[in-house]
Parts: C-alpha cells; structure tokens; sequence
C-alpha cells in the first residue's frame, strides 16, 4: 500500500507541473496512460487511488493548494471512463461534479477553470441523472468561451462545449438561444490562438446549428475569410517551423467554410452573398500559388458550384486552368469535382465559350500522356466521359481526339484493370454520342506495328471484357452503346462488327447479368446501411464486467491477434477489396444524363431487339442464333425486367395522377322492372 501512495503522489506530481497545452509532449501523456489501463485492468487500483484524491479534495480549500487540486482533477479525468463504468464510483460522480468541479469555473485562478472545462470534457458522455446539474455545466462552461479573460479557459471551454453537445441531446436547445454569439467568440479565439483544434470545433458547431446559423452566414463566412487571410499573410512572414500549426488553422477555416456553405446550400440568395468572400479566398490561394491550401480550395469551389455557377464561379474556372498549367498538375484529381460542377450544372454556360471546352480537354490530354499516377488517368478519362455524354451533339468536331488520346494510353502499359477499362470506356461513351464518327475514326487508326485498323481489336477486346466489366454506369452505358450501334440495322454496321456479330448477343446478356447483381447489391448495401445507422454502438465504452488482472497477470490482446491472423489470411488468399465485383466503382459518383432513372436500358434494349425482328430479320437470327440454352433464358429474363419495369413507371405515373381515371359513367338509378 505505501508503495501505491508513492506512485500516486509522483503522478501527482507529474500531472500538476504539466501544462494544459503540452499533453502530448511531456510526460503528462505516460502517466494518463498509466492512470488509465492500471485503473481498468489491475485489481486494487482505483480504489485506494480515488481514496487518495478524497483524502486531498476534502481538505479545507485554503489548506489545498490549487495546483494539487488541479493535479488532482488531472487524475480523476484521465481515469473518467473507468470511473463511469465501475460501480459504486459511477453513482458518485455527479455529487463529485457538484461539490468540486462546479465551484472551479469561478475560481479566481485560470489554470483551474480551464482544468473544470477540461474535466466536464472528460465526463461528458456521463448519463445525468440531474439535468440541472448537466445545464449549469454547459453554462458554465459557454460563459467560460465567451466571458472569461483568458484563452486558454476559453479553449478549454470551446472544446468540452462541443463535447457536451456531441453526448449530451438535452444541451443542444439549451445552447441554442447563445449560439451566435458562442460562434463569434469562437471565431475571435481562433484568429488570436490560431488553434487548429479549435477549427474542428468551429465546424461541428455550424453543422449542429445549420438552421439557426444560415441567417447570419455572410457575416461568420467574412470573419472566416478576414481570419483566413490574416493566417496566409503572417505565415508568410514568420520562420518555416511556425507554418506547420498556421497551415493546419488555415485548412480548417476552409474547411468551415465549406460546411457553412452546406449549411445554406438551398439558400440561393444567402448563396450569392456568399460567393464574394468565398471567391476571394479561393482566388488569393490560387493566383498566388499557395499549394499548401489547394486541395481545400478546390473542394470549397467545388460546394460554391454544386447547384449554380454564377459568372463570378466561372471566373475561377480560368484560375483553376492557369493552376493546372502552372503548378497544380499533381492535384488533378482534387480537381475532378470543380470540373464535373462547371460540365454538368451549367452546360450552356460551358458550352458557350469554345475555349472551355478546350481547356478541360487539354487537361485530360496532358494527365493521360504525362502523369504516372494511374488514379489521376481514371479520372481524366472520367472527365472526358462526362463531356462526351452530358454534351452529346455539341462537341462532335473534339470525338477524333478524345478517342485518340484515350486508346494511344491503352498501347502503353496500364498497370490497373480500372484504368485500361476507364480508356475503353471513354470510346464506348463517344460512339454512343455519334456512332458513325467514332466507327470511322477506329477504322482510320492502326495497331502498331502490325499496321491493322484499331476498330478490329477494339471490339474483341471490349466483348470479351464484357463480363468483366464493373460499376452500374459503365455496363448501362454499354449496353446503351450496343442498342445504338444496332438501332440503324445491319447495313450500318462495318465489317468488323458483321465478323464478330455472334458475340455482340453474348456480351450484351454478360452486361445485364453483372448490371442485375450490381443492382441487388447496391440495394443490399443501402439496406445494411440503414440497419448499422439505427444499431450504432459506442464501441469505446469499457464493457461492464470487464476481466480484471492480478498484479502479476499480463494483459494478452486477443483482438489484435485475431486482426493480425485475418490479414494474413487475406494475404494467403489474395483478396483485393478494390476488385470486389459487388462495389459500384467509385468514379460513378460523378453522374452523367445516362445516369438518370428515366433512362431504362431495359426497355431501350427490348425496343431495339423487337424493331429488328419486325425489320432486319437477317441481323435478328444473325445475333440469336447462336444462343446457347442458358443464354436464351438470360434473354428472356432481360425481356421480362424490361416489362416490369414498364408496368412499374405506368404504375407510378397513374400515381402521380391520382390513380386510375375511369371513363364509364356509373348509373345513379337502376331499373329492375
């Protein structure tokens, strides 16, 4: 026992010279370790320790000296999982909040009004019996962040704030009629500390408040900038080892604004005061090349243009090209979204000036002839799939080169099947724009060495991936290709095709077949999803009963050993969750029109298959001859989908018009004479 009093009075000692704000660099981090799985794990620990702090925290204040009482504090809210679990302990813990922390908050001393913010921290997921004890926590602690004189206390406070509005439902209308004023502060805080910390803090604040914040958006939005602004200018000035926590403060200001601009995203008119400070910034890192902020900036503009690009958005669309050319080819993918906005949200204003056209092609080009980085390729040839598809009939004159840069890559080596099927991809999507321009743009083209057209190898290649191919888009696209190649009969269709006629029916069906699973799947998916959302469990809790070890018992994780065992397993196995064929891919996050629900590959496909039998006889028995007998119930079952679909839109569509209309007069009289 007197060895243990020893070892608490040098944590003790340990924890009451620590600084508030060197935690993680002093030996403060050891011995909460210590506190912490000593208390958990070891029998006879927590007990005699917690009688220790009693014995201190029962003394008459003026005997106390504050700093133990803040050494002491220190203890009980580095052990407050474990004290929150063990009875009797838990039963006790908010007469101990009472009686010692509570008072603290008014403590003439700073050092422990920020220890009382920064134990009502740790004890926040408590369940409270009292919610009057819970409410003047949480105003002693907002009073703390906005009252208190001195910013550590008001860092403190910003931090268990935000903890007791993580854990706590009943603090968040409490907080509510303050929350203006807590974010102004807060933002005030920021500017003088510069605390990255305290930006996440900033950000979850205005994602709790999105409503009660939006009306006063353009005036945290401009503060955010003005603080922006002052980080980038002083990080300019000072030594290089001061940037790093700068850089990190300013990523963070960035990235509130952006969830500020979630916040009033449906607000159009907010959203157009918003674009001026927003703009701004995003203009000052980009001309300025300030690579160190790109990749938030890019994801701000990206939020700036997800529903409208004003004329003020597309002047930083020039900006995002020259930084491209400039010094941003390395953040090409960061990019992609910002592209997808300017193609997809406001395709009249892309199409209008040639040169953007142009540019978003040259960049494309640049990434598929000179970057390395298959990931960047994939969403170059993405990009041009998007251009392709949402500018049908408008960028007719650009096909020749989008195929010819797309299938010049695949004559190199590709490392990734993703990559080599995102290339075949951006040539499907241009013959299903114009088939007969891209047919004749494959014809023209040779296969090195041998000097044979492309459009040969293209096909067989294509139909015989056809079962490989992933993701709900890319095999909808496919099959909308196939029925549009079809679609003008047999006498349109080049010699290459007319060899390989028998294969087109197979591939179609390998389409449908991975197109019906990625759809069961997906469905599957989204089912699970909402069943893991209702059935979250905080798995940090320590679990009742927990196993406790004798002084000389070491501790064996079983966990970790088994996750060590699994990944070996999956080594031996060669498994590759990138390849799961049951995962869209993840580039079908940026939609195309086809993408579209209305569009219905299926019943695009049954028209196409119908019309040829009524008109092409030879192409019909040409591509259904040769079907296998399994092959011919796929057929039939694509065909049957198509006619429950149909029924299901009939079906919705007399929904939408108040159910059936019937056209029969009913008699008000009957005779039955």
């Amino acid at each position: 026992m007197l060895v243990m009093m020893y070892v608490f009075w040098l944590t003790l000692r340990v924890l009451v010279i620590a600084d508030v704000y060197e935690e993680f660099v002093s030996p403060v981090s050891a011995a909460y370790i210590f506190l912490n799985q000593s208390t958990k794990k070891r029998k006879d620990v927590l007990k005699p320790l917690m009688l220790f702090c009693h014995s201190l925290l029962s003394q008459p204040a003026h005997q106390l000296d504050p700093r133990k009482k803040d050494g002491i504090l220190h203890i009980v809210g580095s052990i407050a999982e474990v004290l929150m679990e063990k009875p009797p302990f838990k039963n006790e813990l908010e007469g101990m909040l009472q009686a010692y922390v509570l008072p603290e908050f008014r403590s003439p001393h700073g050092f422990l009004r920020a220890r009382a913010c920064w134990t009502t921290h740790y004890f926040s997921t408590m369940e409270f019996n009292s919610q009057e004890l819970l409410m003047h926590l949480a105003d002693a602690v907002r009073v703390c962040l906005t009252q208190d004189s001195e910013l550590p206390v008001k860092v403190e406070a910003a931090v268990a704030l935000q903890s007791l509005l993580d854990n706590q439902e009943s603090v968040y209308d409490h907080v509510e009629p303050h929350v203006v004023g807590v974010l102004t502060e807060l933002l005030t805080v920021i500017r003088e500390t510069e605390n990255d910390d305290l930006t996440g803090v900033l950000e979850q604040l205005i994602k709790q408040y999105a409503t009660q914040v939006s009306p006063y958006a353009l005036d945290l939005a401009t503060k955010l900038c003005q603080t922006f602004v002052q980080l980038l200018d002083v990080s300019r000035e000072e030594a290089a080892s001061d940037d790093a926590y700068k850089a990190m403060t300013a990523m963070g200001i960035l990235s509130s604004l952006q969830t500020l601009v979630m916040a009033v995203h449906n607000n159009e008119p907010m959203m157009t005061t918003l674009e001026s400070p927003c703009g701004g910034v995003c203009a000052l890192v980009l001309q300025h090349s300030v690579i160190d902020f790109y990749e938030e900036t890019f994801g701000l503009i990206s939020q700036m243009t997800a529903q409208r690009v004003s004329p003020a958005m597309w002047q930083l669309f020039g900006l995002v090209h020259e930084c491209f050319t400039r010094d941003g080819f390395d953040y090409f993918v960061e990019m992609v979204p910002c592209l997808h906005n300017y193609i997809t949200v406001d395709t009249a204003g892309f199409l209008s000036n040639p040169q953007n056209v142009r540019a978003v092609y040259s960049m494309c080009e640049k990434i598929l002839e000179e970057q390395d980085g298959e990931d960047s390729q994939c969403h170059a040839c993405k990009i041009l799939e998007v251009i392709l598809l949402q500018c049908r009939g408008n960028i007719d004159d650009l096909l020749p080169q989008i195929v010819k840069v797309a299938l010049e890559r695949v004559t190199k080596e590709i490392k990734t099947f993703l990559c080599r099927s995102m290339c075949l991809q951006v040539v499907i999507a241009a013959m299903y724009c114009n088939p007969a321009v891209v047919l004749d743009v494959l014809q023209k083209l040779t296969m090195p060495p041998t000097g044979e057209p492309v459009i040969g190898q293209f096909f067989t290649q294509w139909f015989q991936q056809s079962g490989t191919i992933r993701g709900i888009h890319n095999r909808k696209v496919g099959i909308l290709t196939l029925c549009s190649l079809l679609s003008n009969g047999s006498r349109s269709l080049p010699a290459a095709i007319a060899e390989r006629i028998g294969q087109i029916m197979p591939a179609t069906l390998n389409l449908f077949g991975g197109l019906d699973k990625a759809y069961k799947d997906r469905a599957l998916r989204e089912a699970e999803d909402t069943d893991e959302e209702e059935e979250i469990e905080d798995d940090d809790d320590v679990e009742e009963g927990e196993a406790e070890l004798d002084s000389d018992e070491d501790e064996v994780d079983e966990e970790g050993q088994e996750y060590i065992e699994d990944l070996a397993t999956r080594a031996a196995n060669h498994l590759d969750d990138e390849l799961d064929d049951d995962e869209d891919v993840e580039l079908d996050f940026y939609e195309t029109p086809l993408d579209d629900e209305d569009i219905d590959e299926y019943g695009q496909f049954k028209t196409t298959l119908l019309a040829l039998q009524a008109q092409d006889t030879a192409l019909y028995t040409a591509l259904t001859s040769h079907l296998t007998e399994d092959q011919r119930k796929s057929l039939q079952e694509v065909l049957s989908v198509a006619d429950r679909r149909a029924a299901a839109r009939e079906s919705q569509r007399l929904e939408a018009q108040g159910g059936y209309q019937f056209s029969h007069v009913i008699p008000t009289a009957f005779n039955f004479g």
